[in-house]
């Protein structure tokens, strides 16, 4: 029974380890950002703004479901962004003629 609960520890070690690095590296991910863009005012050339995270990151595997919802809404972004530029093509025609 003493070893169980070695290994239940050990376990639960690793993993709050594991959300101590994840901890960090979401830290480093805001002071990058920020750092980033306090600092792009002094330079010649300017660069992108970076942002931080968009959404979490994440920890387990996409289901089939959320793979196949994801592949959806980047085929609908695509759609989308070629219709506005056919839309402003024929905007533009319209114009000229």
């Amino acid at each position: 029974m003493a070893k169980g609960y070695h290994d239940a520890h050990k376990i639960n070690m690793e993993r709050h380890n594991q959300m101590l690095w994840m901890q960090g590296l979401y830290n480093y991910q805001g002071l990058s950002a920020a750092l980033s863009n306090a600092l792009s005012g002094f330079s010649k050339h300017k660069s992108k703004t970076k942002d931080y995270l968009k959404e979490p990151i994440r920890l387990t595997p996409l289901s089939a479901k959320e793979k196949q919802d994801k592949i959806e809404k980047e085929r609908q972004k695509i759609i989308d962004y070629f219709t506005a530029v056919e839309h402003n093509s024929r905007r533009r025609n319209e114009r000229n003629s």
